[in-house]
């Protein structure tokens, strides 16, 4: 999990910081977060920064969730999305926007996000990516 760099997109900041704090207990050591989708964007456009997976809340002011997925496949680097929102309804909307785009949706979280609903998706990322033909020269 250290070896991962996760973006976590949430408006509420108390929800921020407590899901920083969970994956810093899950062992992650990059953990950027941001307020809105906007700064997401920012985020994933702008400088060096390569995130493995982004968090995002789906109800958000500016640039909400929904908005923002298909700017994934805008970013230069390729990150797998979790999503997460009270509402079940729209995280299947959601998901399935996602995947028509072509973004990589590691899966969809109701809240209250929790360490025992992360860390599944975060064992099946990294079984995948173990698990993936390493291309020459990486």
């Amino acid at each position: 999990m250290h070896d991962l760099s996760f973006l976590i997109v949430e408006d509420h900041a108390f929800q921020r910081t407590l899901l920083e704090q969970m994956l810093r207990a899950l062992g992650a050591v990059q953990v950027r977060s941001v307020a809105n989708g906007k700064e997401a964007i920012k985020a994933l456009r702008e400088g060096p920064a390569r995130f493995d997976i982004v968090i995002t809340d789906l109800m958000m002011p500016e640039v909400d969730g929904i908005e923002l997925i298909p700017m994934f496949k805008q970013a230069p680097h390729r990150a797998a999305l979790v999503l997460a929102s009270v509402d079940s309804a729209s995280l299947a909307m959601a998901e399935a926007i996602a995947r028509a785009h072509g973004v990589p949706v590691l899966g969809a979280i109701a809240k209250p996000i929790t360490p025992d609903k992360l860390r599944p998706l975060l064992d099946q990322y990294l079984a995948e990516r173990q698990a993936a033909p390493r291309r020459p020269g990486s």
